[in-house]
């Protein structure tokens, strides 16, 4: 099958900036959404979805100090939504458009040697659509994901560079398919916590033709069914890589050789309508682009 999604924004934006370090800007914008579905199998008539919502952002921050701000913003925002998978008994509906709401607000303090380092505070509302007991898919309540994030990133030597962070989240369904028992409160396939470490070096103070760098990833244990009664396993990866870059005839070349999955730690993945894969063994890689 394939999807065509069209979506077409127009409105207004205005910006405020205070000389006593406030700034704000609102935004308002009408919308007209239109998704076509066609499928493969001539006995499925495509399936269209519409829609044509008044969207806006407010967001605001605040110089307390020379080198630190406190931030907010409210939004409300449309997301497309996936059609139904070919384990439901409904397969290949496509429900509407998903109005979101949501709200953050944090502090952001810049450091020394380049660094800056964020806290927030966000939530998120949006319908919540998945499997039912009958395999059925379709709204099930509404899935708040409430959490907290930290992150510290910057260039604390010449040619590094540094990404660390944590995301905390609480993700919940509210709505009558929890309050009856027909699925638990927890959504499928979402994790609890995600923590990252990313590097990047490159030498001659970020001049040199060859780089390294390394992605570490660790996830929580999530949730494997609607009734919340199985539970994936948390896992960790390890991603290595390296940047040559070369010029050849007058063509500029770049080299990238990696590793995937360094530490050959084997996991399951699991979609939000609870399918199940693995996650490939290490794996080498090698990709060369060239720019005519």
């Amino acid at each position: 099958n394939e999807d065509q999604v069209r979506q077409i924004s127009g409105g207004v934006a205005y910006s405020l900036l205070w000389q006593k370090g406030f700034s704000l800007d609102i935004g308002i914008s009408k919308t007209s959404y239109h998704k076509t579905v066609h499928f493969g199998d001539p006995l499925l008539g495509d399936v269209v979805s519409r829609d044509g919502p008044v969207l806006w952002n407010v967001a605001a921050s605040y110089k307390l100090t020379p080198k630190l701000y406190i931030y907010g913003a409210l939004t409300r925002g449309l997301e497309d939504a996936l059609i139904a998978p070919d384990s439901a008994t409904n397969r290949s509906e496509a429900p509407p458009a998903s109005r979101t709401q949501q709200a953050e607000a944090g502090l952001r303090l810049i450091l020394p040697a380049n660094l800056v380092a964020v806290v927030g505070a966000f939530t998120i509302s949006k319908p919540y659509f998945n499997l039912d007991p009958a395999l059925r898919y379709r709204q099930l309540g509404t899935l708040t994901n409430r959490g907290i994030e930290f992150s510290l990133t910057g260039r604390p030597l010449p040619g590094l560079s540094l990404l660390v962070g944590t995301l905390l989240l609480d993700p919940r369904i509210e709505g009558e398919a929890v309050s009856s028992g027909l699925i638990g409160p927890r959504p499928v396939g979402q994790i609890r916590r995600r923590s990252v470490f990313n590097l990047d070096w490159r030498g001659g103070g970020g001049k040199s033709p060859l780089s390294l760098d390394l992605a570490f990833e660790s996830l929580s244990g999530r949730i494997a069914n609607s009734a919340n009664s199985l539970t994936a396993p948390a896992r960790t990866g390890l991603n290595l890589g390296a940047r040559y870059r070369l010029e050849a005839g007058g063509v500029h070349v770049l080299l990238r050789p990696q590793v995937l999955n360094a530490l050959n730690n084997y996991g399951w993945l699991v979609s939000s309508s609870g399918g199940f894969s693995y996650t490939p063994p290490r794996t080498f890689v090698l990709n060369i682009q060239a720019d005519f």
